[in-house]
């Protein structure tokens, strides 16, 4: 008799380990990294199953059945045993407290798959990364349902989630001045961009007023100054030349006795070339005093600064700068309004009109008339956009630093997230 209760406890450990064994591979599923330890996989094994103690007992009758006669009450206690033995006992997460919000942190995992439903051969609607929070609104078995956004819910193993809870208490007046601070401090650089995109602007209107000339021509106009420079010097010299040799012309005649035109010509001929050298002389002169060498720099400088490359930085700034003005204010499902409350794709559009730039209403046709772009090329103001179940149904904006700023639910409003609190499956960009 003996020999066979241990026979049937063998085989009920078979049993357990053979059900865990595909466990633990859809439980490695559960996250990016491999998953260790044999009490892991029971313990999903035990939440897979509402009853899995009654469960176990029937496996284990089955194998027993013909082997050995034992009564259902006996079978049902040794299979109770084995599982509170090599089970941890489940723990239960409070998710709904009176003034309080429960709040679950991924941990232990560079990603976390949320299921459509509370268990590990589930569907898998996004992945949740490490470090980012999110609402927790109740708890099945062994996974805790959890809120993503608005449009976004479903289930997560409970071992990858650390929870608190925080309550909506009335501010002390240090916290209310802090957040005063805050929204103070945003809005003067929300102004501070503005300001420097308008001035971007007028440069580059200024820019385009002015004719548009090469450094070839410039060079040609310059020397062309230094030629007309060098004619009337010549001219002046050439003049004073004349009159100086006039008058030496005449004192020879008075002195001297008559000659001839040949001797004449012969005598002026030096006079000639030293006016020539004295040409040149003042032309070196005149040449280096021209001011263009010293101009060239600055105009070169002012292209630069107000070229189009500036004013679409200027307005990729002044765009996140503006959007976190909004930072904590409400979420409202088809709502527009930046202040009183609007969802995701509500506050991508109104943002993106404050700067002259028109997109659709909804998250979907945003994301299919926008510019696809690749995520290495994702710069500030560009539209991150996500899905679940294959449509797209949620937009947020890029910030830079590998985060987003958007409408997420009536819990949490307008927020900044990490690029990937949810995987993205389009990016775009709208700004030129």
């Amino acid at each position: 008799m003996r020999r066979k209760l241990n026979i049937v406890m063998l085989l009920m450990m078979i049993i357990v380990f053979v059900s865990a064994t595909p466990v633990y591979a859809s439980m490695s599923l559960e996250t990016d990294a491999a998953i260790s330890g044999i009490s892991v996989a029971l313990n999903n094994y035990y939440a897979r199953n509402l009853e899995p103690e009654k469960a176990l007992a029937e496996s284990v009758q089955m194998v027993a059945s013909g082997i050995i006669e034992i009564n259902d009450e006996k079978t049902e206690k040794a299979a109770t045993k084995l599982v509170k033995d090599i089970t941890p006992v489940q723990e239960t997460i409070v998710t709904r407290e009176e003034g309080g919000v429960t709040w679950g942190t991924v941990k232990d995992t560079a990603s976390l798959r949320l299921r459509d439903k509370p268990n590990s051969s589930a569907k898998t609607l996004t992945l949740l990364a490490k470090g980012e929070h999110y609402i927790v609104t109740g708890q099945e078995g062994q996974f805790l349902k959890i809120q993503v956004d608005d449009d976004l819910e479903g289930y997560v193993f409970k071992d990858y989630i650390d929870t608190s809870i925080s309550y909506d208490a009335e501010l002390t007046a240090e916290e209310k001045a802090q957040k005063e601070s805050e929204s103070a401090r945003l809005k003067a650089e929300a102004d501070a961009a503005m300001k420097a995109l308008e001035e971007a602007k007028k440069a580059e209107k200024n820019n385009e007023k002015k004719p548009e000339t090469t450094k070839a021509e410039e060079t040609k106009t310059e020397t062309t100054k230094a030629e007309e420079t060098k004619e009337t010097k010549a001219e002046e010299t050439t003049v004073e030349s004349k009159a100086e040799t006039k008058e030496e012309t005449q004192e020879s005649v008075e002195k001297k006795p008559e000659t001839t035109k040949a001797e004449e010509t012969k005598k002026k001929e030096p006079e000639t070339i030293e006016a020539l050298q004295l040409e040149e002389n003042t032309e070196k002169e005149s040449e280096a005093d021209e001011p263009y060498e010293v101009e060239a720099p600055e105009t070169k400088k002012e292209e630069i600064s107000s070229g189009p490359g500036t004013v679409t930085s200027a307005t990729r700034t002044a765009l996140v700068a503006y959007a976190k003005q909004f930072l904590g204010n409400p979420y409202v499902y088809g709502g527009t309004s930046l202040t009183n409350g609007c969802d995701c794709s509500g506050f991508t559009m109104q943002v993106y009109k404050h700067f002259g730039i028109s997109i659709p209403r909804n998250s979907s046709a945003q994301a299919a008339s926008g510019t696809s772009i690749n995520e290495s090329d994702a710069q500030p103001g560009d539209l991150y956009f996500y899905d679940s179940g294959g449509t797209i149904n949620h937009v947020a904006i890029y910030i830079g630093g590998g985060q987003v700023i958007h409408a997420s639910n009536s819990t949490t409003g307008i927020i900044i997230s990490n690029s990937h609190y949810r995987t993205p499956v389009r990016i775009c960009s709208y700004i030129k």
